[in-house]
């Protein structure tokens, strides 16, 4: 990654740091489901996670690590290696417009389009805005992770969820990302193939688990990703 430059405490200290804030963020991430939740439970009414949950699930991940920590980039970056760019994310100057539009498109699609596709809208979205100087990987996941188990209505079961597991699949993760470049360079975005990427992880996740134990719904969530991937966002 070109933007993996760490301003706080500095590159070499800061991968001995890296493991403990994503315990830190993880635990974070849980508390967050688990009271949204139970706000939309007691409101009777779905909650769409807002700017102020990203924020804070950046921040959990980057604190002292970057100066800026919860707080969207005021330079330009760039996604690839010392020799290619693969991603140009857009200038620092439109980064607030593009979040706030990424929210409202969030909820728009909230209540008509399947957790899956959902997860994956949050996941493309975030990575292509790339909204922070450094940790959007991470936060990125984190966030889309967060929209799946609300749209579920709970906080997922499993010690090797499917975060851990994106981190360890970053070929279909990085070749679904560029499908999704792809079309949406083209005018439509088609989320299928970040949706079905999510949904075989997801079964993995689950997998140790017994039938009766699984995550009531989890299945029909999978179904609905096959039916409802036509809602996708404008």
């Amino acid at each position: 990654m070109v933007d993996t430059f760490w301003d706080g405490v500095g590159r070499e200290l800061a991968h001995e740091l890296e493991p403990l804030f994503y315990v830190n963020q993880t635990n974070v991430l849980e508390a967050a489901v688990k009271i949204l939740a139970l706000e939309a439970k007691k409101a009777g009414a779905s909650i769409t996670p807002n700017h102020v949950v990203l924020s804070e699930l950046h921040r959990s991940a980057t604190l002292f690590l970057l100066s800026s920590a919860g707080t969207y980039r005021t330079s330009n970056v760039a996604v690839g290696n010392a020799t290619k760019v693969i991603h140009q994310p857009p200038p620092f100057e439109e980064v607030d417009s593009l979040m706030q539009d990424f929210f409202l498109q969030l909820h728009h699609i909230w209540n008509v389009t399947d957790p899956l596709s959902v997860a994956g809208f949050v996941l493309w979205r975030i990575n292509w805005v790339h909204p922070f100087k450094n940790g959007n990987g991470r936060t990125a996941r984190a966030f889309s992770y967060l929209c799946l188990c609300l749209k579920l209505g709970f906080w997922l079961p499993g010690d090797i969820t499917v975060i851990d597991l994106i981190t360890d699949e970053r070929a279909p993760y990085y070749d679904a990302l560029k499908k999704l470049d792809n079309s949406f360079a083209a005018g439509s975005v088609d989320l299928s193939p970040m949706a079905d990427y999510l949904g075989r992880l997801l079964e993995i996740q689950l997998a140790d688990f017994s039938p009766a134990e699984q995550v009531a719904g989890s299945g029909a969530a999978a179904d609905d990703a096959s039916d409802k991937r036509d809602a996708s966002p404008a």
